[in-house]
């Protein structure tokens, strides 16, 4: 297994996966701050995560394993 860190150029598929990862409730406890247990995480839409990876002051790291993107940094 090869583990990296990669500076990807944003596309689609990643924009997709992104917000995948972050409506996906076994994980998205571990991404976003849930400060009373009993509230739901807000839905993160594909608009969300287009503005949030756009910003020109901010790099986009993947976590990758053999290449394949499996989360963000």
């Amino acid at each position: 297994m090869n583990v990296q860190l990669k500076n990807l150029p944003l596309n689609e598929e990643l924009i997709q996966a992104v917000r995948r990862w972050e409506n996906d409730p076994a994980i998205s406890p571990f991404i976003t701050p849930h400060y009373v247990e009993t509230s739901e995480l807000p839905l993160v839409t594909e608009s969300d995560v287009r503005e949030s990876l756009s910003n020109p002051d901010k790099r986009n790291y993947f976590i990758c394993v053999d290449d394949k993107p499996i989360g963000i940094a």
